[in-house]
């Protein structure tokens, strides 16, 4: 697993890309489940909650579950 976040809270964070959560592996998986982000601010614009990049290769997996 490349990255599991279970049952958290990210608030009130602020940054150029993916100011909560900012992942840039390309070629794994990605779990997110039960996580509340709140007041996450990207000052480009660019994921103020998530923000995924290097993706598109083909092999990425990304699921969300119970999340607000």
């Amino acid at each position: 697993m490349g990255l599991e976040i279970v049952s958290s809270t990210i608030v009130n964070c602020e940054a150029k890309y993916g100011a909560g959560i900012h992942f840039d592996k390309s070629n794994s998986e990605v779990l997110i489940k039960g996580l509340n982000v709140s007041y996450c601010f990207s000052t480009n614009g660019n994921g103020g909650g998530l923000y995924l990049e290097g993706t598109g290769g083909g092999n990425e997996h990304v699921t969300i579950l119970e999340t607000t």
